[in-house]
């Protein structure tokens, strides 16, 4: 046997002898000619063999020959690729809860249907995600508390949040209250990295704006007192420059925008019974953002003390005297 190869560009023709010679020397020859076909052999290479999912592969095309025809099956289900490029890309995803193993297969043939193939196995790990719901709106007051919702995965994953301030959380919803005690407004990047156990990771992020904390706080120096009495009010608030301070006193007199940190007020009460009175303070910043605090104080009706005594003009009398 012979194994006749042509590894040029064209057909070749070999002419195989066979010489025979008898015992008393007679000699004759016959030949037959092969047309040997050009050789085609499959081969590439890919830039990885293993990767999370979604993955891009980079296959490099080595195939040798003078090939007419490609075909690339990618063993994950879709369309079959006819390319001959030298270079070309192809993206693999797992949604599955496990690694999975696709078989990428090349296979060449020449104008006389001389074909080769070769395989090699696409380790792909899981898909997972870190993509969450943001909030809306983007930009809060302080204190904001915030719930995140997660991504799910399919895969084993391990959730890490930062949430711009120091804190963070390994939940896959948590939740999380935002607070700017600062002069203006103040950015937090909330960032999530998903991990599985492949060691895949994911990253999403988003940027909240908080504005600058408004807090209404007020003292009295007593919770209930008679009419006419003047109760002593500390205002404790949070400052700000721009910050408006409204006080309903819950008696009639409508809003007042004092901003004496001390201060006295009165309450009337002409009832024969006592009154309770909501003393409230809203502070509003320029942001419109506002805190409310509301006080009872309880007012007890007013007294007159009046009496009159029968004595003459000169206000002078003998006793007894009569009142």
């Amino acid at each position: 046997s012979h194994v006749y190869r042509n590894k040029g560009q064209n057909d070749s023709v070999f002419t195989s002898y066979l010489h025979t010679i008898s015992y008393f020397g007679c000699k004759d020859t016959d030949s037959v000619a092969f047309t040997i076909y050009p050789y085609v052999k499959a081969s590439f290479g890919v830039d990885t063999s293993k990767g999370c999912g979604p993955v891009v592969v980079t296959i490099n095309n080595a195939a040798i020959g003078p090939i007419s025809d490609y075909l690339w099956s990618f063993g994950d289900g879709t369309a079959n690729s006819t390319s001959s490029a030298a270079l070309l890309t192809h993206q693999y995803n797992n949604n599955s809860a496990s690694d999975t193993i696709y078989y990428l297969q090349q296979t060449v043939a020449n104008n006389h249907n001389c074909r080769d193939s070769l395989i090699r196995a696409m380790t792909v790990y899981p898909n997972i995600s870190a993509t969450f719901v943001k909030p809306v709106p983007l930009i809060y007051c302080s204190p904001q508390p915030i719930t995140f919702t997660g991504p799910v995965n399919t895969a084993s994953v391990t959730y890490e949040w930062d949430f711009g301030d120091s804190i963070g959380s390994p939940l896959q919803n948590p939740a999380h209250t935002f607070r700017n005690r600062g002069l203006d407004t103040r950015s937090y990047r909330t960032k999530l990295k998903v991990k599985s156990a492949d060691a895949c990771v994911a990253f999403d992020s988003i940027d909240l704006s908080i504005h600058d904390e408004v807090e209404a706080i007020f003292s009295i120096d007593k919770s209930d007192g008679c009419a006419n009495d003047s109760f002593q009010i500390t205002n404790i608030s949070r400052k700000g420059t721009t910050f408006i301070y409204s006080w309903d006193f819950d008696d009639g007199t409508g809003l007042n925008n004092r901003t004496d940190s001390v201060f006295k007020y009165g309450y009337s009460n002409l009832a024969l019974v006592p009154q309770v009175h909501n003393l409230n303070l809203t502070v509003r910043n320029d942001k419109n953002c506002t805190s409310t605090v509301t006080h009872p104080v309880t007012i007890y009706p007013a007294v007159n003390a009046n009496f009159t005594a029968e004595i003459n003009s000169l206000k002078v009398a003998c006793l007894p005297i009569v009142f």
